[in-house]
C-alpha cells in the first residue's frame, strides 16, 4: 500500500511541477497598449541599419505589425504604402512594420520584396509580440491610436489621428 500511495504521490508532484513550469515558461503577449501610454523602449535590425525608439523620438509615427512567413506582410505593404504616399509632404511621419518572428535575413528579404526604404522601414522582430492593429505614436512615444482591421476605413482613421498629430 505504501509503494502505491508514494506511485501517486509522485505523479501528482510531477503533474504539478509539469503544470506550473508550462505557466510560467510560456511566452504570453503582454496585454495591448492603450491610448496615452509609452511605446516601449526597443533596438531592432532591420535593413539599411537598426530602428530603435530613440531614434524615432521627435516624429510622429505609424506602426503596423505582421508575422513573418504569413500573408499579413502584403497586408502591411498596402497599408503601407498608401499611407507612404498619403503622408510624402510630411516629412515627419515615419512607418514601421515590425516582421514579428523575423530573422534580420527574412527582414531584409521582405523588405525588398515590398519595396520598403526611406520613411517605411521594416524591423525584424517586434517589441510587441501579437499585436496586429496599427498604431500612431506621437512626437513623445506616447499611442496616440490604435485601429483594429484593415482596408480603407482603417486607412482613414490613421490617416485622421496622424493629421491630429500634425496640427
Amino acid at each position: 500500500m505504501s509503494r502505491r500511495f508514494g506511485a501517486v504521490a509522485s505523479a501528482v508532484l510531477l503533474i504539478g511541477a509539469a503544470a506550473w513550469w508550462l505557466r510560467t515558461s510560456i511566452r504570453r503577449p503582454a496585454p495591448p497598449l492603450e491610448a496615452g501610454e509609452p511605446f516601449p523602449a526597443f533596438r531592432l535590425p532591420a535593413p539599411g541599419g537598426a530602428i530603435d525608439s530613440r531614434a524615432l523620438a521627435g516624429s510622429i509615427w505609424v506602426a503596423s505589425f505582421a508575422r513573418a512567413g504569413t500573408p499579413e506582410l502584403l497586408d502591411a505593404a498596402i497599408e503601407m504604402r498608401s499611407l507612404e504616399v498619403s503622408f510624402e509632404r510630411a516629412p515627419s511621419v515615419a512607418l514601421v512594420t515590425f516582421l514579428d518572428g523575423a530573422s534580420p535575413s527574412e527582414a531584409e528579404e521582405a523588405a525588398r520584396q515590398v519595396g520598403s526604404g526611406g520613411r517605411w522601414r521594416v524591423a525584424a522582430g517586434s517589441p510587441l509580440p501579437g499585436e496586429r492593429r496599427l498604431l500612431v505614436v506621437d512626437r513623445a512615444g506616447r499611442i496616440h491610436a490604435r485601429v483594429s482591421g484593415h482596408g480603407p476605413e482603417a486607412l482613414a482613421a490613421v490617416r485622421e489621428a496622424v493629421g491630429a498629430l500634425l496640427r
